[in-house]
C-alpha cells in the first residue's frame, strides 16, 4: 500500500507504509524501527521498558545518557514526523555509522543507509525528515 509522495533532490518517490526518510534509501516498518532503537539502546546499556502503548513494544529508558548525547537525541525522535537540522545531521551521521557495526545485519545496513541520507541532507543544507 502506497502512502504518499516525497520530493528529495527534485526527484519524486512513492513511500511504502512504515518509517521512511526525506534523503537516502533506508526504510523500516514501524515495529522494525523500534526494534532497531531497542537494539541500539541495549548496546548503550540502557534499560528497556514496556510502555503499554503497543502490545509488547519496549522502548529504551534514556535516563543515564547526557541530554546532549547525540544518540539520546536520536533515540528520542518520533518515528513519523521528526526533523533533523543539517548541522545535527553532520554530527550524527558519523556516530550512527560507528554504532551500526554492532547491530544485526538488517539494522546495520539500514542504519548505515540512514546515516548516508543524513550526510546528503547536511551536504545540501536541507532538513532530514522522518515520515
Amino acid at each position: 500500500m502506497r502512502k504518499y509522495e516525497t520530493i528529495c533532490c527534485g526527484l519524486k518517490r512513492l513511500n511504502e507504509m512504515g518509517v521512511g526518510f526525506s534523503h537516502g534509501d533506508a526504510r523500516w516498518s514501524y515495529s522494525g524501527f523500534n526494534q532497531m532503537r531497542c537494539e541500539l539502546g541495549l548496546l548503550l546499556g540502557l534499560e528497556l521498558v514496556d510502555t503499554g502503548l503497543y502490545d509488547g513494544h519496549k522502548y529504551p529508558v534514556l535516563g543515564h545518557l547526557a541530554d546532549s548525547h547525540l544518540l539520546k537525541v536520536f533515540l528520542n525522535l518520533s518515528d513519523c514526523d521528526a526533523k533533523i537540522t543539517p548541522r545535527m545531521c553532520a554530527s550524527l551521521c558519523t556516530t550512527l555509522k560507528d554504532w551500526a557495526n554492532f547491530l544485526t545485519y538488517y539494522n546495520k545496513v539500514n542504519l548505515f543507509k540512514m546515516a548516508q541520507g543524513m550526510e546528503l541532507a547536511a551536504f545540501l543544507n536541507e532538513e532530514f525528515s522522518f515520515h
